[in-house]
This record gives C-alpha cells, sequence and structure tokens, in this order.
C-alpha cells in the first residue's frame, strides 16, 4: 500500500493563511492609526474651538463693560444737560418775575403800570405786521411810540382800529405817523406811530 502525502497543498495553504493574518493585522493596524489621527485632530480641533470661545467670550464682557460705562456717562451727561436747563429755565423765570414786579409797580395813578399797554400790544394780531420797538413814558404827560414792519401799507390803519379799540388807549391820540419803503429788504415798509394824551 502506497500512501501520497501532497506537501505542496499544506505549503500553498499555510502561506495563504499567515498572508491574510498579514494583511488582517496591516488592515488593523492602519485603521487604529486613522482612528488615532482622527482622535487627535479632533481633539485640536476642539481645543482650537475653546480657546476660540474663551476669547469671544472676554470679549463679549469687555464689550458689556464699555457698554455699561457709556450707559453711565450717557445717563450722567443726561442729568447734567437737564440740571443745566433747569438752572436756565429757573433764571429766566425769576428775571421775568422781577421785570413784571418793575413794569407794574411803576407809571402814574392813571394807569397800573407798564404791564397793562404791554398786554394791550401782545394781544393784537395783524398779518404781516409786526413790531420792532416801542416807548412808553407815563412820566409827566404819558406818551406812546410804537415801531414796526410790514409787507402791506393798509394794515397799519387796520393795527390802528385796534388799538383804538382798548379800553386803555381811550385817552390817547395818534398823532404822527411815518412810513418808508425800504431798499433792503425789498418790499418792506418800516413805519412809526406816536401818541399824546387829550
Amino acid at each position: 500500500m502506497k500512501q501520497e502525502v501532497n506537501l505542496y497543498q499544506v505549503g500553498v495553504r499555510q502561506n495563504k493563511i499567515s498572508t491574510m493574518g498579514i494583511v488582517t493585522i496591516l488592515l488593523l493596524l492602519g485603521l487604529a492609526v486613522s482612528l488615532a489621527g482622527v482622535s487627535l485632530y479632533t481633539g485640536a480641533q476642539s481645543e482650537e474651538w475653546n480657546r476660540k470661545l474663551q476669547s469671544a467670550e472676554k470679549q463679549r464682557q469687555k464689550l458689556r463693560e464699555q457698554v455699561q460705562k457709556l450707559e453711565q456717562q450717557i445717563s450722567s451727561q443726561d442729568n447734567k444737560d437737564l440740571r443745566e436747563r433747569i438752572q436756565k429755565l429757573s433764571t429766566k423765570r425769576d428775571s421775568r418775575k422781577k421785570l413784571l414786579q418793575v413794569l407794574s409797580g411803576t407809571g402814574s395813578t392813571q394807569q397800573q403800570g407798564f404791564a397793562p399797554f404791554l398786554e394791550v400790544l401782545a394781544r393784537q394780531n395783524v398779518s404781516g405786521l409786526w413790531l420792532t420797538g416801542f416807548q412808553i413814558d407815563l412820566q409827566g404827560e404819558p406818551s406812546l411810540r410804537l415801531g414796526g414792519k410790514t409787507t402791506d401799507a393798509e394794515q397799519i390803519p387796520e393795527y390802528l382800529m385796534q388799538l383804538s379799540r382798548e379800553k386803555i388807549f381811550s385817552g390817547y391820540t395818534f398823532e404822527t405817523l411815518s412810513a418808508e419803503r425800504l431798499d433792503d429788504p425789498p418790499g418792506i415798509i418800516s413805519f412809526t406811530l406816536a401818541t399824546k394824551e387829550n
């Protein structure tokens, strides 16, 4: 009896098995290296993003502090402006109060000081006519002198009629009227009215 052993095939099979094992090991090793690389890369990216996040948080904190400082400055500036405005208005009110006291406490016994004249003059309203100055003399023989400007000469008689209807002017007559057309600005008439007690 003869027995044959095929050594050639057994050797090939062992080579195939060892080659397959090496390839598998190499693949696993490559996969492990790749995973390690990805892990290192994501770790580095994570650290970079953490640094950026911390930097952004610091900037946000700085900006928040700047906004708070600006709000405080604006608030203190508003308060300062408000105090200055209140002070100016108070000063203006006090000076007007003093002027009113002077005007109402001055004058002859016939009239109650300047205030009634000023009230009457303030009430008059003729479109296109305005006063530029006035002079009231209540010492001795009372007199009134008005200066103004108009865009239409026919408005002067209308203004005189309005004044004559006021009770305070009942004892006065406008004796002089002078009017002059101005070159600058063109179309404007300057006028002066003067009264004398009857």
